[in-house]
């Protein structure tokens, strides 16, 4: 529910506590931002390059390897381009524009 005079989005939610029900309403500002992702995967890194699927699984187990990252390390965007060469800025206009 939006409270249109304070601009706050206010979530109503109804819970029960030992069979008592309560009520508790969470006040947060209303603001428009659009998400962006800041970690890469190999499709993007193929989509970028040009290249197959197999080379950016390699680029992606390269740049795990040169900063030490374990497996379920995600990898982002800045650290593949720093890898790859690749202007930061670029990148990022492309892979938002993408998705």
């Amino acid at each position: 529910m939006i409270d249109p005079l304070s601009s706050m989005v206010v979530l109503g939610l109804s819970i029960s506590f030992h069979g008592i029900p309560a009520s508790i309403h969470v006040g947060l500002p209303l603001i428009n931002v659009q998400m962006k992702r800041i970690c890469i995967y190999s499709k993007d890194i193929c989509w970028i390059t040009g290249r197959s699927e197999r080379y950016a699984r390699e680029v992606m187990r390269d740049i795990r390897l040169l900063l030490k990252k374990e497996k379920h390390q995600l990898i982002t965007i800045a650290e593949a381009c720093d890898y790859l060469g690749l202007p930061f800025q670029e990148v990022c206009e492309m892979l938002n524009r993408r998705t």
